[in-house]
């Protein structure tokens, strides 16, 4: 049975509760309250009776204590509605969650609260552009939220609508909304549309956020950095390699961040360096075809055609393509005939 099929029986077995207009039920972090109520978020840490709550349209809410379960007065509609589409949405039964909420919308009218709820069950259900026009409609409601236009902003990248996504974005920031989420979504967007620069400024930004300096975003900003090696700075590189020193310290057994971690040190001329992050990154993962390529490719380029040949052998043992084997190859006739490296490479 369910999480809305236990809490139903365990109200249908509080009479002598239900009479006074309340059912009560305890969840982990949460108070909630079912067939006569909703769910209160977020509750309080240590709900006290004299206390009570404050539910999630800013209203006082009294709370009175049945020995550790909590009874809270009945709410008005569509709170319940919301709450047993949340509850359903926690069982997965995604379809009786927006069955729950059509009929809200029919019975109660147009509100934004319904057609967000509604709009991030589509999201989960990968039904991307239904969902984008319940977030436009949402916004249409009450377009001084600004969480309904990062919704918005979050779908429209999903539909690889990078431009659009950033505006939405953009509008949320003006509305007063600056989580370090935003600002990585912002960069993915500026990314995509090949504003580097720019969204390398938005990753700095979010990483700058204790809440934002998390393993992955500190490896997708390096990634950002080495896909545009061309036009890398040395300040850019210097904060990259920064960047993933601490990814690999929060995830020292993630391949990826020592592979990006490699790469930057194989572009700052770190010779040494870059071939210890690539042994690690191979270690974590030694059937990494793409970590064999670039380490023949950086070995060759600092003449180390020993390194070069082993790395494109092993590389042409998981490689399949055709064009990427004849590069590889390539890469093995050309550590035959390259001179030996320079005594005095940086190391």
């Amino acid at each position: 049975m369910g999480k809305v099929g236990k809490l139903r029986e365990f109200v249908s077995r509080t009479s002598a509760l239900r009479s006074f207009g309340e059912a009560v039920v305890r969840v982990p972090l949460a108070i909630v309250l079912i067939g006569t109520g909703c769910l209160l978020n977020p509750p309080p840490p240590a709900p006290r009776v004299d206390l009570g709550v404050v539910d999630e349209i800013g209203n006082s809410t009294p709370v009175r204590m049945f020995g550790g379960w909590y009874a809270i007065p009945r709410l008005t509609n569509p709170e319940r509605e919301l709450f047993e589409a949340w509850m359903f949405q926690e069982d997965e039964d995604f379809p009786s969650a927006i069955e729950v909420l059509d009929g809200a919308l029919e019975a109660y009218g147009e509100m934004p609260a319904l057609y967000g709820a509604r709009g991030s069950l589509l999201t989960a259900m990968g039904f991307l552009r239904a969902a984008e026009r319940d977030f436009e409609q949402a916004a249409k409601l009450e377009p001084e939220d600004p969480q309904v236009w990062c919704a918005l902003g979050r779908v429209r990248l999903a539909l690889d609508l990078p431009a659009r996504a950033a505006a939405s974005l953009r509008r949320a920031r003006e509305l007063g909304a600056d989580p370090p989420e935003l600002s990585v979504l912002l960069a993915r967007c500026l990314r995509r549309i090949g504003r580097v620069e720019h969204a390398l400024e938005e990753y700095t930004k979010a990483l700058e956020d204790p809440r934002g300096a998390r393993a992955e975003i500190y490896r997708e900003a390096g990634k950002l950095v080495v896909e545009g090696e061309q036009d890398a700075t040395e300040p850019a590189l210097e904060q990259a390699c920064g960047w993933l020193e601490l990814a690999t310290r929060l995830e020292p057994d993630n391949p990826e961040g020592w592979f990006v971690r490699a790469r930057i040190l194989a572009l700052r001329g770190e010779v040494a360096g870059s071939l210890g992050a690539f042994e690690r990154a191979l270690e974590l993962d030694p059937e990494a075809v793409e970590v064999w390529t670039h380490l023949a490719l950086f070995a060759l380029r600092a003449g180390r055609g020993e390194t070069c040949l082993e790395a494109a052998d092993r590389a042409l043992g998981f490689e399949n393509d055709r064009g990427r084997r004849a590069a590889l190859q390539h890469l093995k006739r050309l550590a035959v005939a390259a001179p030996p490296a320079d005594q005095s490479t940086k190391r």
